[in-house]
């Protein structure tokens, strides 16, 4: 979930070396989880010495790349509602280095903020999972 309420499931995909570009492309399936808009299919360039000199790069990127999907969601650069072109073509965001900085803590409230809005969705999930239920 985004700050500014998107909901959505990232199912990776893999990467791949671009032929033509220094870097790699880190391919996803995102899916609206909260107003079923559909499915995007974005990637993630890093490029090729982006790698270099950050410790445990490995271990963090995955985290780094879903927190990189959620800001392009909150700066506008990625939207379910922003008509599709190219409905077999990724869009591209980038996945630059100070990604993998530390981010600053976030404030109390911005925290309790957040977790009420999941706390909304999973109870209106729950409901709707035991309104299907047959026995």
């Amino acid at each position: 979930m985004t700050k500014h309420g998107e909901c959505f499931d990232a199912s990776f995909q893999g990467k791949q070396v671009p032929h033509d570009r220094d870097g790699v492309l880190y391919l996803f399936y995102l899916t609206d989880c909260k107003r079923d808009r559909g499915k995007r299919l974005v990637s993630l360039f890093r490029s090729g010495p982006a790698k270099l000199g950050i410790k445990d790069y490995d271990s963090r990127v995955e985290m780094v790349r879903l927190n990189a999907l959620r800001r392009a969601f909150d700066s506008g650069a990625l939207s379910f509602d922003a008509p599709v072109q190219d409905e077999h073509r990724f869009k591209e965001a980038r996945l630059d280095t100070c990604d993998f900085n530390r981010q600053p803590a976030t404030p109390q409230e911005q925290i309790k903020d957040y977790i009420k809005q999941p706390r909304l969705w999973l109870s209106l999930l729950l409901r709707v999972s035991l309104l299907n239920v047959t026995p």
